[in-house]
């Protein structure tokens, strides 16, 4: 990695309070010990214990709490089950366990009606175009400024309590490329998924030829392995090695400017209707534009705003082009910009709702009969299941061969998913609006909110 941006987020997880406390008490040891006699592991002791009281308000043990006294079997919805806790309480580490346990087998029964639809009869005349974007959240809109930025107005379909079940892009883009089947665990992303579960080659029976384009060159920590392992060997759509760099990654790498590479791609005859994944790192965390600054927060807001801006001039010049494409806003991440009492700027390692609960859009662009355009806001929990189900939809529906309908019916069916989002280390479960960690999968405590 670039070291300069090592040091850059070395310095910004320095706690300044720690260090005056520290400080502090060094002084008085140094006044102190002309008086008494004060040993060296004393007034180490004292430190800790003062630090670790000013962290007390943040670990509130979820054992702690009152007992389940309803009996619910196996069998029932999780969601349901947690409607069944009374609104105020808390849980134990056996509650949430059982939970979770729920969760995931009601999960690995559930997959998306794109699995039944039959082949049209008339062949599918639209694309599809897959935006998948690192780095923004909800909360990274709201620390940028950018809640009400033009762009989120123009999608036809808007997800206001997405999450995006992982906090790091690998597992992100995974878990898109697996959007027929419900969630699964962490670790079983990295087996080989069942074929059903895979969007892409369920799509491709459906009679759309698969391809992938990056502004990047996608090595990262075996991103395009990932992708591989999940669509199969794929080439890059859109060629990049004659652009010039617009900015630099984390790592040194080359970004290029998404505005150019999008155009690239809409500039590409089409030959046949296709299914498409664009990835982009342009607000990566660390990244750096040509002209650099060495305030991350600052930088971060100026690439943000521009790659927005950028989205906004692709909707625009798809539009001048006529051609018929579903386009899906789905972004991997949060940034995790803003650090708090519990975690450090940029560092994701858990997966709050801050970095998971991510804006997805989706628009339509081309020759098609709706009844209405004024903006749909889903406003219930979902996950990936619900992308591909509206895929599902769009294709049973004849969008694109001049049968009238209606977002209300695009959006039919939607199903919930409860938030529940891992990496490797650590497990988040929301239950009535609280947030519980856990570093095992065993014991669970609840994730204190308001840790600025």
């Amino acid at each position: 990695m670039d070291d300069s941006y090592i040091m850059q987020l070395l310095l910004d997880s320095l706690n300044w309070d720690y260090l005056l406390i520290v400080f502090v008490i060094i002084c008085g040891y140094l006044y102190l010990r002309q008086i008494l006699r004060l040993s060296l592991l004393l007034i180490t002791a004292m430190a800790i214990v003062s630090i670790s009281r000013t962290g007390l308000h943040w670990q509130n043990v979820a054992s702690s709490t009152q007992p389940l006294t309803t009996s619910t079997p196996s069998h029932t919805q999780p969601s349901v089950v947690a409607e069944q806790y009374p609104a105020n309480s808390n849980f134990t580490s056996e509650q949430i366990n059982n939970y979770l346990s729920q969760f995931f087998y009601e999960q690995s029964t559930l997959s998306s009606p794109l699995n039944q639809v039959d082949k049209p009869n008339l062949p599918p005349n639209f694309d599809i175009l897959l935006l998948n974007i690192c780095s923004i959240s909800w909360e990274d809109l709201a620390h940028s400024g950018n809640l009400s930025h033009p762009l989120l107005k123009q999608f036809d379909i808007l997800f206001s309590n997405f999450n995006s079940a992982t906090s790091y892009s690998g597992p992100a883009v995974i878990r898109l490329l697996r959007a027929n089947c419900g969630q699964q665990p962490h670790n079983d992303l990295f087996q080989q998924a069942y074929e059903q579960c895979s969007l892409f080659k369920q799509l491709e029976l459906l009679g759309f030829k698969s391809e992938i384009f990056m502004n990047h060159n996608g090595e990262f920590d075996g991103f395009n392995k990932h992708i591989a392992n999940n669509i199969g060997p794929l080439s890059t759509s859109v060629t990049t090695a004659d652009l010039p760099a617009f900015q630099y990654s984390f790592d040194g790498s080359l970004v290029y400017d998404d505005q150019v590479v999008l155009d690239r791609w809409l500039k590409l005859e089409p030959q046949s209707p296709k299914v498409s994944l664009y990835n982009s790192i342009s607000i990566h965390d660390g990244n750096r534009l040509q002209s650099k600054t060495d305030d991350r927060a600052l930088s971060y807001r100026q690439q943000q705003a521009r790659l927005l801006d950028n989205l906004e001039q692709f909707f625009i010049n798809l539009e001048k082009s006529n051609r018929n494409v579903m386009v899906i806003f789905v972004p991997e991440h949060g940034s995790a910009i803003q650090a708090n009492k519990f975690q450090l700027s940029g560092v994701r390692e858990v997966p709050t709702k801050g970095i998971t609960h991510v804006p997805v859009g989706i628009k339509f662009f081309g020759d098609f009969q709706l009844a209405s355009r004024s903006q749909i806001t889903l406003t219930q929990s979902t996950s990936y299941l619900a992308i591909s189900q509206i895929i599902a939809n769009v294709i049973s529906s004849e969008l694109y061969h001049n049968r009238p309908t209606t977002l209300e019916l695009l959006t039919a069916n939607t199903p919930t998913t409860p938030h529940v989002s891992q990496t490797q280390s650590t497990t988040i479960v929301q239950l009535n609006g609280r947030q519980y960690y856990s570093f095992d999968n065993q014991s669970w405590q609840m994730y204190p909110e308001n840790n600025k």
